[in-house]
């Protein structure tokens, strides 16, 4: 991040807060600009500008990560062939395969998967928000 239009004889002084409540915010640079540190929540962040006794922050800019989750699922036990009903909850779009290497998708942006069995089977499920996956295995 950085300050598009500086000024000569400010300083600039970054901070970051996961709430973005007043009292939570620390800082995390100084300069023009700075690269942000890695994050695994959702983060503010936000520039103070002093010019000798005066100063003034700026808005707050959130940063969100995407976290796709599985987190858990439901199956059907039956004896014999037959269609199971399987369902998942987590946070973002799924797609459902036959192994975890495959590219072959059996069942499109669903929670949900109905498939015909004749034995034990385990099937995989990549949990996706935009470009950002998890694969795990749905037994």
């Amino acid at each position: 991040m950085y300050v598009t239009t500086q000024d000569p004889g400010v300083s600039y002084t970054w901070q970051s807060s996961v709430s973005g409540n007043p009292g939570t915010w620390s800082g995390i640079g100084t300069g023009s600009g700075i690269t942000t540190p890695a994050i695994s929540d959702n983060t503010y962040y936000r520039v103070y500008a002093t010019c000798g006794a005066a100063g003034d922050t700026s808005a707050a800019t959130l940063i969100t990560v995407l976290k796709p989750e599985l987190v858990s699922y439901s199956g059907a036990t039956r004896c014999g062939s037959g269609q199971v009903n399987i369902t998942l909850t987590g946070t973002g779009s799924f797609d459902w395969y036959e192994t975890s290497g495959s590219s072959t998708v059996l069942a499109s942006n669903t929670s949900t998967y109905s498939p015909t069995v004749n034995s034990n089977t385990v099937y995989w499920v990549q949990a996706y928000i935009a470009d950002v996956s998890i694969r795990d295995a749905s037994r």
